[in-house]
Protein backbone atom coordinates (compact mmCIF):
# COMPACT_ATOMS: atom_id res chain seq x y z
CA UNK A 1 0.00 0.00 0.00
CA UNK A 2 0.96 3.53 -0.33
CA UNK A 3 0.19 6.15 2.29
CA UNK A 4 -0.25 10.16 2.18
CA UNK A 5 0.15 11.11 5.50
CA UNK A 6 -0.29 14.81 6.43
CA UNK A 7 -0.16 17.01 9.76
CA UNK A 8 -3.30 18.15 10.64
CA UNK A 9 -1.54 21.00 12.13
CA UNK A 10 1.39 23.26 12.14
CA UNK A 11 3.60 21.56 14.94
CA UNK A 12 6.63 19.39 14.59
CA UNK A 13 7.02 17.83 11.12
CA UNK A 14 6.21 14.05 10.64
CA UNK A 15 8.54 11.98 11.44
CA UNK A 16 8.20 7.99 10.47
CA UNK A 17 11.06 5.12 10.43
CA UNK A 18 12.16 3.51 7.69
CA UNK A 19 12.34 -0.19 7.79
CA UNK A 20 12.61 -2.69 4.80
CA UNK A 21 8.75 -3.16 5.10
CA UNK A 22 8.25 0.59 5.13
CA UNK A 23 9.63 3.25 3.35
CA UNK A 24 8.93 6.63 4.13
CA UNK A 25 9.64 9.66 1.38
CA UNK A 26 8.61 13.65 2.02
CA UNK A 27 6.45 15.32 -0.50
CA UNK A 28 5.82 18.91 0.65
CA UNK A 29 4.44 18.55 3.72
CA UNK A 30 3.21 15.39 3.83
CA UNK A 31 5.14 11.82 3.71
CA UNK A 32 4.86 9.31 1.11
CA UNK A 33 4.58 5.83 3.43
CA UNK A 34 4.71 2.52 1.39
CA UNK A 35 4.39 -0.79 2.54
CA UNK A 36 5.28 -4.13 1.83
CA UNK A 37 3.80 -7.20 3.55
CA UNK A 38 7.69 -8.41 3.54
CA UNK A 39 11.05 -7.03 3.49
CA UNK A 40 11.54 -6.20 0.07
CA UNK A 41 14.55 -7.20 -1.93
CA UNK A 42 17.23 -4.83 -2.51
CA UNK A 43 15.66 -3.17 0.39
CA UNK A 44 18.02 -0.01 1.72
CA UNK A 45 20.29 -1.49 4.95
CA UNK A 46 18.63 -1.54 7.90
CA UNK A 47 20.62 -0.90 10.64
CA UNK A 48 21.28 -4.23 12.58
CA UNK A 49 20.28 -5.16 15.45
CA UNK A 50 22.36 -3.38 18.99
CA UNK A 51 23.20 -5.56 22.22
CA UNK A 52 20.14 -4.48 23.94
CA UNK A 53 17.59 -6.25 21.32
CA UNK A 54 18.46 -9.15 22.73
CA UNK A 55 18.50 -8.60 26.46
CA UNK A 56 15.93 -8.44 28.58
CA UNK A 57 14.70 -5.37 30.00
CA UNK A 58 12.02 -4.05 32.70
CA UNK A 59 9.47 -4.48 30.14
CA UNK A 60 10.64 -7.76 28.38
CA UNK A 61 12.06 -10.53 30.79
CA UNK A 62 13.51 -12.61 28.49
CA UNK A 63 15.36 -13.97 30.81
CA UNK A 64 12.88 -14.70 33.62
CA UNK A 65 12.51 -18.91 34.13
CA UNK A 66 8.61 -18.73 33.37
CA UNK A 67 9.60 -16.40 30.12
CA UNK A 68 12.07 -19.32 28.36
CA UNK A 69 10.21 -21.90 29.84
CA UNK A 70 7.03 -20.74 27.76
CA UNK A 71 9.57 -19.90 24.52
CA UNK A 72 11.23 -23.41 24.73
CA UNK A 73 6.89 -25.14 24.99
CA UNK A 74 5.72 -22.98 22.23
CA UNK A 75 8.57 -23.78 19.48
CA UNK A 76 9.43 -27.46 20.69
CA UNK A 77 12.37 -28.80 18.19
CA UNK A 78 11.93 -25.96 15.71
CA UNK A 79 15.47 -23.75 15.09
CA UNK A 80 14.90 -22.33 12.12
CA UNK A 81 14.42 -18.32 13.63
CA UNK A 82 11.36 -17.51 10.99
CA UNK A 83 10.07 -20.40 12.23
CA UNK A 84 10.29 -20.43 15.17
CA UNK A 85 8.96 -16.34 15.38
CA UNK A 86 5.87 -17.51 13.67
CA UNK A 87 4.97 -20.37 15.47
CA UNK A 88 5.33 -17.61 18.54
CA UNK A 89 3.01 -15.20 16.79
CA UNK A 90 0.46 -17.91 16.47
CA UNK A 91 1.10 -19.70 20.32
CA UNK A 92 0.62 -16.29 21.85
CA UNK A 93 -2.47 -15.30 19.52
CA UNK A 94 -3.96 -18.51 21.30
CA UNK A 95 -2.43 -17.94 25.13
CA UNK A 96 -3.99 -14.78 25.31
CA UNK A 97 -7.57 -16.35 25.79
CA UNK A 98 -8.88 -13.07 27.40
CA UNK A 99 -8.31 -10.17 24.59
CA UNK A 100 -9.01 -7.06 26.86
CA UNK A 101 -8.66 -3.41 26.85
CA UNK A 102 -8.91 -2.76 30.37
CA UNK A 103 -5.01 -4.19 31.35
CA UNK A 104 -3.46 -0.94 30.81
CA UNK A 105 0.00 -1.59 29.87
CA UNK A 106 1.50 -5.06 31.29
CA UNK A 107 5.07 -6.53 31.27
CA UNK A 108 5.83 -10.20 29.31
CA UNK A 109 5.99 -11.91 32.85
CA UNK A 110 3.00 -10.38 33.78
CA UNK A 111 1.11 -11.65 31.02
CA UNK A 112 2.71 -15.06 31.50
CA UNK A 113 1.30 -15.41 34.95
CA UNK A 114 -2.20 -13.68 33.59
CA UNK A 115 -2.86 -14.00 30.01
CA UNK A 116 -5.37 -11.09 28.99
CA UNK A 117 -4.50 -7.94 27.30
CA UNK A 118 -5.35 -6.26 23.96
CA UNK A 119 -1.86 -5.35 21.41
CA UNK A 120 0.66 -3.96 23.84
CA UNK A 121 0.13 -7.21 25.68
CA UNK A 122 0.39 -9.41 22.85
CA UNK A 123 3.54 -7.27 22.03
CA UNK A 124 5.56 -7.79 25.14
CA UNK A 125 5.08 -11.02 25.31
CA UNK A 126 5.93 -12.02 21.75
CA UNK A 127 8.70 -9.68 21.82
CA UNK A 128 10.46 -11.33 25.20
CA UNK A 129 10.06 -15.11 23.72
CA UNK A 130 11.70 -14.57 20.80
CA UNK A 131 14.66 -12.86 22.59
CA UNK A 132 14.46 -15.61 25.32
CA UNK A 133 15.30 -17.93 22.66
CA UNK A 134 18.16 -15.61 21.06
CA UNK A 135 16.16 -13.89 18.44
CA UNK A 136 16.87 -9.74 17.92
CA UNK A 137 12.99 -8.37 19.02
CA UNK A 138 11.82 -4.81 19.16
CA UNK A 139 8.32 -3.44 19.73
CA UNK A 140 6.78 -1.20 16.97
CA UNK A 141 3.85 1.11 17.91
CA UNK A 142 1.63 2.41 15.30
CA UNK A 143 -1.47 2.37 13.43
CA UNK A 144 -3.51 -0.81 11.97
CA UNK A 145 -6.38 -0.76 9.41
CA UNK A 146 -9.74 -2.09 10.87
CA UNK A 147 -12.24 -3.01 8.87
CA UNK A 148 -14.74 -2.11 11.83
CA UNK A 149 -13.80 -0.81 15.56
CA UNK A 150 -15.74 1.01 18.37
CA UNK A 151 -18.87 1.06 15.55
CA UNK A 152 -16.80 2.58 13.01
CA UNK A 153 -16.13 0.98 9.16
CA UNK A 154 -12.73 1.22 7.79
CA UNK A 155 -10.70 3.17 10.08
CA UNK A 156 -7.22 3.11 11.80
CA UNK A 157 -5.91 2.40 15.00
CA UNK A 158 -3.33 2.73 17.14
CA UNK A 159 -1.99 -0.84 17.30
CA UNK A 160 1.33 -2.79 18.77
CA UNK A 161 3.24 -5.64 16.93
CA UNK A 162 6.77 -7.01 16.94
CA UNK A 163 9.89 -6.80 14.77
CA UNK A 164 12.29 -9.57 14.74
CA UNK A 165 16.16 -9.94 12.90
CA UNK A 166 15.65 -12.54 10.86
CA UNK A 167 18.02 -12.75 7.64
CA UNK A 168 19.42 -9.52 7.78
CA UNK A 169 16.14 -7.59 7.73
CA UNK A 170 13.79 -6.58 10.55
CA UNK A 171 10.84 -9.13 9.79
CA UNK A 172 7.34 -7.93 11.29
CA UNK A 173 5.17 -10.22 13.64
CA UNK A 174 1.80 -9.44 14.79
CA UNK A 175 0.31 -11.79 17.37
CA UNK A 176 -2.64 -10.10 18.06
CA UNK A 177 -4.27 -9.52 14.39
CA UNK A 178 -3.97 -12.41 11.87
CA UNK A 179 -0.65 -11.16 11.30
CA UNK A 180 1.53 -8.57 9.68
CA UNK A 181 0.31 -7.06 6.18
CA UNK A 182 0.50 -3.85 4.58
CA UNK A 183 -2.70 -2.14 6.79
CA UNK A 184 0.31 -1.51 9.52
CA UNK A 185 1.85 1.66 9.62
CA UNK A 186 4.84 1.91 12.12
CA UNK A 187 5.43 5.23 14.01
CA UNK A 188 7.80 4.19 15.94
CA UNK A 189 10.03 1.72 17.01
CA UNK A 190 11.80 0.75 20.51
CA UNK A 191 11.93 -1.88 23.46
CA UNK A 192 8.81 -2.28 24.98
CA UNK A 193 8.75 0.61 27.21
CA UNK A 194 4.97 2.37 27.21
CA UNK A 195 5.68 5.63 27.12
CA UNK A 196 6.65 5.35 22.98
CA UNK A 197 2.93 4.03 22.70
CA UNK A 198 1.54 6.36 24.22
CA UNK A 199 3.68 9.11 22.27
CA UNK A 200 2.12 7.63 19.56
CA UNK A 201 -1.39 8.38 20.56
CA UNK A 202 -0.27 11.55 20.35
CA UNK A 203 0.73 11.46 17.02
CA UNK A 204 -1.90 9.74 15.89
CA UNK A 205 -3.90 12.93 17.16
CA UNK A 206 -1.97 15.28 14.67
CA UNK A 207 -2.42 12.59 11.38
CA UNK A 208 -4.26 12.78 8.56
CA UNK A 209 -4.58 10.56 5.85
CA UNK A 210 -5.00 11.67 2.17
CA UNK A 211 -4.80 8.74 0.11
CA UNK A 212 -4.43 5.34 0.17
CA UNK A 213 -3.62 2.97 -3.12
CA UNK A 214 -2.19 -0.17 -3.56
CA UNK A 215 1.46 -0.38 -4.47
CA UNK A 216 1.74 -1.62 -8.39
CA UNK A 217 3.07 -4.91 -8.50
CA UNK A 218 6.58 -3.41 -9.91
CA UNK A 219 6.93 -1.45 -6.40
CA UNK A 220 6.51 -4.44 -4.53
CA UNK A 221 9.58 -6.37 -5.97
Amino acid sequence: MRYTLAPSDAGEPLRLPDTGEQRVKPEGDALIVEITPAPRAGAADEAPPIPADFEPNDWLQSAAPEVKALAERAVGDEKNPYSQMKTLETFVRGYIKNKSLGVGYASALEVVKKPEGDCTEHAVLLAALGRSLGIATRVVDGLAYAPDFAGKDRVFVPHAWVQAWIDGHWQSFDAALPGFDAGHIALSIGDGDPWRFYAGLDLLGRLTLRHAVPLPAEAIH
